[in-house]
């Protein structure tokens, strides 16, 4: 594999621009009718109704540093979708293959295949960081005052969720490390 590897927000956003007018409608639409309503993920979206912004919890950057929450319109696909923990959990048990949608489930291991290298040890998926030393995928995010982590051995057999309304500074202990550790927990007899 001769391609290079760099994750870019931007470059994130624009293809998810690019492929909802590839499907001919805008990126919400396209997420919400390919895996929201497919899923059974009611509480994924980018516009929220009246109740779902009423439970959603304020963000963090720093002690008592309230943030509001980004609005992404240009760049919807870098970060602009809000979900729940129940629907986080739920799109990983798609993930896992442990999910009544079968067929999307068959489409959703495509996502997990290596089309890109970091290092020798660690592959790119379609939105997926893989760790082929110990078989798993990841991906990360975060936007003022929220920041979010998933994860699963590609084996089916267990994965995580760790979402906080918290963003910690670049350089800092963040969520990443609480997902690793909790993976890592994961794999021990």
């Amino acid at each position: 594999m001769g391609r290079k590897f760099r994750y870019s927000n931007e470059g994130t956003g624009i293809l998810g621009e690019l492929l909802a007018r590839w499907l001919g409608t805008d990126y919400e639409t396209a997420i919400i009718e390919r895996l929201c309503l497919p899923l059974n993920l009611p509480d994924t979206g980018i516009s929220l109704t009246l109740e779902q912004q009423a439970r959603m919890v304020p963000g963090y950057a720093g002690k008592d540093v309230q943030r509001p929450e980004t609005l992404l319109r240009d760049y919807a696909g870098a970060g602009a979708l809000r979900s729940t923990l129940g629907d986080q959990l739920t799109f990983l048990a798609a993930h896992l293959c442990d999910h009544p949608n079968e067929e999307l489930c068959h489409d959703l291991l495509i996502s997990q295949q290596t089309y890109a290298r970091h290092s020798k040890t660690v592959g790119v998926g379609l939105g997926w960081i893989i760790d082929e030393r110990g078989k798993f995928a990841w991906h990360n995010g975060s936007t003022h005052g929220f920041s979010s982590f998933m994860g699963f051995y590609q084996d089916r057999s267990s994965g995580i969720v760790v979402l906080s309304n918290y963003r910690s500074g670049l350089l800092s202990d963040s969520v990443d490390r609480i997902g690793l550790d909790l993976l890592d927990l994961l794999k021990k007899p």
